[in-house]
């Protein structure tokens, strides 16, 4: 997390208060510093998950390539994301990763990379109030509806679908 201009307030504001020395000057750094927290919290609660949970073709093992390949998309899936820049990262050719990948997983590398960022957008979902357009940028999406078509295809209903029914279809209504 990165402290913007309201926590950077704060954070002035504690410091004012704890080097002079004034009455309730106890009470006021709590109050600045409970507020901070709230602050900070709801920045982190709004952030993208850094490892989101993992789908369930991440839970079986793997040749070493594979997993290392699957490692770079979970930790870089919010970022644009290619087979090509997966590969070199994971020290194999594009073809090979590719072949491999559809072996091992049973999955392309863009089914794969669709996935986890949708199950990071389930996350942010459930766990904070940011709009659709923002959960999209946040999990690697420049366009939203192209994150809404994607969303529909992988998870089987819309995104607000999901976030109404909290992912389970029997609570949609």
């Amino acid at each position: 997390l990165q402290l913007d201009p309201y926590g950077i307030t704060l954070m002035e504001r504690i410091c004012r208060e704890i080097s002079r020395p004034l009455p309730f000057q106890k009470e006021n750094t709590l109050c600045y510093l409970t507020e901070l927290i709230i602050h900070l919290l709801r920045q982190l609660r709004q952030a993208p998950p850094l490892h989101p949970p993992q789908p369930a073709y991440l839970r079986r093992h793997h040749s070493e390539l594979v997993r290392r390949a699957l490692a770079i998309i979970n930790h870089h899936y919010a970022e644009p994301l290619s087979l090509q820049k997966t590969s070199r990262a994971a020290g194999i050719s594009e073809s090979y990763l590719f072949k491999l990948l559809k072996k091992e997983t049973g999955s392309s590398f863009i089914r794969i990379l669709h996935e986890q960022r949708i199950e990071a957008a389930k996350h942010l979902l459930q766990d904070s109030a940011l709009s659709l357009a923002d959960i999209a940028g946040k999990v690697g999406y420049s366009s939203s509806s192209f994150f809404f078509k994607v969303f529909k295809r992988v998870a089987g209903m819309t995104p607000a679908a999901y976030a109404r029914g909290l992912g389970d279809p029997t609570r949609l209504g």
